[in-house]
């Protein structure tokens, strides 16, 4: 039996578990209590509709398409299979995941109000936008990272192949273990719907034990997937920056040199004709 949210309160709350088999413990104290669905609906007309369909539709297609063959002209081309595209591709995998498991369902889900697709689904759709959204940070960040150390530090060794498989593969781990949480405490419930009495609907929400594993998580995210790289992007391109600019081009103070040797020739030779 599913649960049913109702102004705020809980139905049907003696069961533990649903058509998505997410297990609810301590269901008076769960975050499906906060959900507001029934308390701001909106209309969308269906012009509206439609062009946010095509929008999102296009959008979709085009991450699909477009990543797809950055994916693919590196995979083929030995010559493009350098450290920076092995990571390039990595960030055009994880925009073909978003594109193909999370944009078409989370999208519908907002317009409609309503989860209308495979209820399995429901879990998988936040569970991979944050998997997508941590692995693209984690890898921007060790990008900024590998050039950080090509620049400041040139006679060092830059990044192996092996060493970049490591750390892609330990950012798609440490990826899926943080946005866990989604795929587990996500499922299918029943809200009423309002314009049709004695109806309910079924809806994509959250259902956190409490609404401190709630608040842990969101700052959890927030850290590793904003706060943390935004600082060593900052700090390694800041450095990269200085770096460049305060470091003369080679061969310049050499010029230098041969125009001040230049310089105290023609002041040697106006001496002379002078005396």
């Amino acid at each position: 039996m599913s649960l049913l949210i109702k102004d705020g309160n809980c139905f049907n709350c003696n069961q533990t578990s649903y058509d998505t088999n997410l297990t609810i413990q301590n269901i008076s104290h769960s975050t499906l209590q906060n959900v507001e669905i029934t308390n701001r609906p909106f209309q969308v007309s269906t012009g509206i509709l439609s062009l946010l369909a095509i929008l999102y539709g296009f959008i979709s297609m085009l991450a699909v398409i477009g990543n797809s063959l950055v994916i693919i002209v590196i995979l083929k081309d030995k010559k493009m299979q350098s450290i920076t595209n092995i990571f390039i591709a990595n960030l055009a995998l994880a925009d073909v995941l978003i594109g193909v498991f999370s944009i078409p369902f989370q999208f519908q889900a907002a317009l409609l109000q309503r989860w209308v697709v495979p209820y399995f689904l429901c879990p998988v759709a936040p569970f991979i936008k944050n998997l997508t959204v941590c692995v693209s940070v984690f890898t921007l960040t060790v990008i900024a990272i590998d050039r950080y150390i090509a620049v400041m530090h040139p006679l060092k060794a830059g990044l192996q192949m092996k060493v970049a498989a490591f750390w892609l593969a330990n950012i798609w781990l440490f990826g899926i273990l943080s946005s866990l949480p989604n795929l587990v405490f996500f499922g299918v419930i029943e809200v009423p719907d309002l314009p049709f009495k004695n109806q309910t609907k079924p809806f994509c929400a959250h259902a956190y034990p409490s609404k401190t594993v709630m608040s842990t998580h969101v700052f959890y995210l927030f850290f590793v997937q904003y706060l943390l790289p935004l600082l060593v992007i900052s700090y390694t391109y800041f450095r990269i920056v200085f770096k460049i600019w305060g470091t003369k081009p080679p061969g310049q103070h050499l010029d230098s040199q041969e125009s001040a040797r230049t310089r105290n020739r023609k002041k040697v030779s106006f001496r002379n004709q002078n005396l």
